[in-house]
């Protein structure tokens, strides 16, 4: 039970004793403004959603501290937390989203963060190392990018940066630099060194996406594990690179894998190394007990799906936590893929303390390479020789992945939280266009206080081009404007000219507009005079109303800022009891600014509002009519409404009472927004999507965000146009 290569028994009494200590878990975040892709073997890549998915493990991490024993001590990111294809000069504001979501970690706990080449693609070493706060001794030199650290007695963390040695990050002329091309020159005869093409084996991963652990760091990682094996710690070794090729394909392995790892096998303290990088996620266990565990990437999770996790750390095991689904048994370690039991598990156990061992749970498949067993390449050998494999084992191993590839991604797109395969060949019963947040002011281009840029002028065209091309459209029924149809920015004496010669173009679509408040409509003009305006069809000052554009279908319009302290008199109750409630959670002189609130908090600011009480009983009304007539509810509204399609700061202040209403019913298949100008897409705990829409504000000339919907019995498909991601909903 307790030899070294066997399985061992989970002790039930052990599995109830509280963890020593947990730290969540996230790799290849790769966030980027920019409209989705796909990698260079043809994987979808969701730049945008994996902010999202960061967002929610953060606030999956935050959670864990009200649960018995729970409560992660720290997270790690495992690299790459901006993607290449950022536009350089976003590279920045870009790391600075990212790391601000890491900041949302609640109680001031640490996140530990390693170098990636992605990273190393948008800012240099000496820029990065700084903005990611690594606790790297002072003395040390400013490029240094690898440290330890011990959570508790008898166990040690040990960070590699596996692009010590590598062609990324530093002056081309740096000795680093000029040392790494020539090993690859001499290691990859390919014109372009991201080419592993004709390479064979685990020689493929000589590419310069990947890098090596320098001789320096290699002379301290011994002196590290040297000390942690006399004081009888456990070591967990993290990396972005990959060190095992069980646990990753060749072209994703360390260069120098094998020369780390026979300083890893020097000393028994090693219990599991951790890794990026190959996005589809690994596992093994080398020939000397070591654990391998490669996790699966957040860019490549659809809409509504995750991959983050929790590792809880005992004396003699890791065991998972997972916060999408249900434990597959006791003590396991799992990152989870998707919030509809994709999982990735296996466990990490032993009957003795000194005895880490393997049961797999539904572990992820990762075909064994006729190499895998081979010593690596040196980086910096003594001697060296030449891996010679067959050529048609390759070949085979090669068709065969390919092949389980496709498979996996068909099966997993038909299955993964509503997003079909394929799409109806029935004609839609309706249409309708979709705009939010044109922002329109005649006043020069901006940024908001984000540093985003804003081109306030150029958003009018963006809308011209959207009433263009719905008019060309067949079955277009209407268009719903979501806010903010011009900017707060708009000189007050242009207000009224300035949202007439909005509307002047909405008119021009051949349908009608239908309309809802934004925030910076109300900076501009009062409630009074914008319902006249946009021509709301409700009674009085009231700017929620619901309409059915067929029999089976029903558009509920959501008045966002019905409790705010905006567009009400100074001296009105609501506004009052607004500023109020502002003072009771915002404790700022600004109530715009969210600094020091931390998580879905940060939502009380005076740029947003909420559903009032006498609205949420007439919603509570209309869903229990529709669930009568049997009708399918969309529900719009200027303000997000679930925190997976949003950032914090743009959420409907009562956005959870507004659910609440929803959840009674089935009726509801999906919630749009406007407000948070990068957009959003998420699948909440019942099943309903929330889709935040892109800015046209924010769209720079020869650009634009527009779309339409498709409405078909079974789903909605949002077809959009440049920065508007499509969207396919089905329920």
């Amino acid at each position: 039970m307790g030899a070294a290569n066997g399985v061992a028994a989970i002790q039930t009494a052990a599995n109830k004793a509280a963890p020593l200590f947990s730290f969540g878990v996230i790799a290849d975040v790769q966030y980027a403004d920019i409209p989705d892709g796909r990698s260079f073997y043809g994987v979808p890549r969701y730049y945008r959603h994996s902010l999202a998915v960061l967002r929610r493990a953060v606030t999956s991490w935050n959670n864990t501290q009200t649960k018995p024993g729970g409560g992660v001590s720290f997270c790690i990111n495992f690299g790459d937390i901006v993607d290449r294809h950022c536009p350089k000069e976003k590279s920045l504001r870009a790391v600075h989203e990212v790391l601000d979501a890491f900041g949302e970690l609640a109680g001031g706990r640490p996140t530990y963060h390693m170098l990636g080449n992605h990273c190393l693609y948008n800012l240099p070493r000496t820029e990065l190392l700084p903005l990611l706060n690594m606790p790297t001794n002072s003395s040390d030199s400013d490029d240094r990018a690898y440290y330890d650290f011990s959570p508790c007695p008898g166990f040690r963390i040990v960070v590699l940066d596996a692009y010590d040695f590598s062609a990324l990050g530093r002056a081309q002329d740096h000795p680093t630099a000029t040392a790494a091309l020539r090993f690859l020159e001499e290691n990859n005869p390919n014109a372009d060194k991201n080419s592993s093409d004709g390479l064979a084996g685990t020689a493929r991963r000589f590419v310069a996406y990947n890098g090596g652990v320098g001789v320096a760091q290699l002379a301290w990682l011994d002196g590290v594990l040297r000390d942690a094996a006399a004081r009888g710690e456990k070591v967990v070794v993290c990396g972005h690179l990959p060190m095992d090729p069980g646990a990753a394909f060749p072209e994703s392995l360390l260069w120098n894998y094998g020369e780390v790892m026979g300083v890893v096998h020097r000393y028994g303290c090693v219990k599991a190394c951790f890794a990026g990088h190959d996005h589809q996620g690994g596992y093994c266990v080398d020939s000397r007990g070591v654990h391998h565990r490669a996790l699966e990437a957040a860019l490549e999770c659809p809409p509504g799906t995750s991959a983050f996790g929790r590792v809880e750390v005992y004396p003699d095991r890791f065991a998972r936590s997972s916060p999408h689904i249900a434990p597959l048994c006791d003590g396991c370690f799992e990152v989870a893929r998707s919030e509809a039991n994709d999982c990735r598990a296996s466990e990490i156990a032993g009957e003795h303390a000194a005895d880490f061992q393997l049961r797999p749970h539904r572990v992820p498949r990762r075909r064994p390479h006729p190499s895998a067993c081979a010593p690596s390449q040196p980086l910096f050998p003594q001697s060296s020789g030449v891996e010679r494999r067959s050529i048609w084992t390759w070949v085979l191993v090669a068709l065969l992945d390919v092949l389980e590839f496709l498979l996996l991604q068909v099966l997993e797109m038909a299955a993964a939280n509503g997003i079909a395969v394929n799409g109806s060949a029935k004609a839609p019963l309706f249409s309708f266009g979709v705009i939010a947040d044109v922002q329109y002011a005649d006043i020069p281009d901006g940024r908001s206080f984000l540093g985003v840029p804003r081109y306030y002028r150029h958003s009018i065209s963006v809308l011209q081009r959207a009433v263009s091309r719905w008019n060309t459209h067949n079955n277009l029924k209407f268009a719903i404007n979501f806010g903010d149809i011009i900017d707060g920015f708009c000189p007050k004496d242009k207000s009224l000219w300035a949202v007439q010669k909005v509307l002047d173009e909405f008119d021009k679509f051949q349908g009608p507009t239908y309309h809802m408040f934004g925030n910076h409509c109300l900076y501009n003009l009062p409630r009074s005079k914008l319902v006249s305006l946009l021509k709301m069809p409700t009674e009085s000052d009231r700017a929620y109303y619901d309409f059915s554009p067929c029999p089976e279908f029903r558009i509920v319009v959501l008045d966002a800022y019905d409790f705010s302290c905006l567009g009400w008199p100074q001296d009105h109750l609501v506004t009052a009891a607004a500023l109020k409630l502002l003072d009771e959670k915002n404790p700022n002189s600004d109530k715009n600014s969210p600094e020091g609130l931390v998580g879905v908090h940060r939502r009380f600011v005076k740029f947003n509002g909420a559903v009032g009480k006498e609205q949420l009983s007439w919603l509570n009304g209309v869903l229990q009519d529709a669930s009568t007539n049997k009708q399918n509810v969309i529900l719009c509204s200027h303000l997000p409404m679930d925190p997976g399609a949003s950032s914090p700061a743009a959420l409907m202040w009562n956005y959870d009472e507004v659910m609440s209403v929803v959840r009674q019913y089935n009726c509801v298949k999906a919630c749009f927004a406007g407000h948070d100008h990068k957009g959003g897409h998420s699948v909440d705990s019942h099943g309903v999507h929330h889709r935040t829409l892109e800015a046209a504000l924010e769209c720079p000339p020869g650009t634009s965000a527009f779309g339409h919907v498709e409405v078909y019995p079974d789903k909605l498909l949002l077809i959009g146009s440049d920065r508007m991601a499509d969207t396919e909903i089905c329920f």
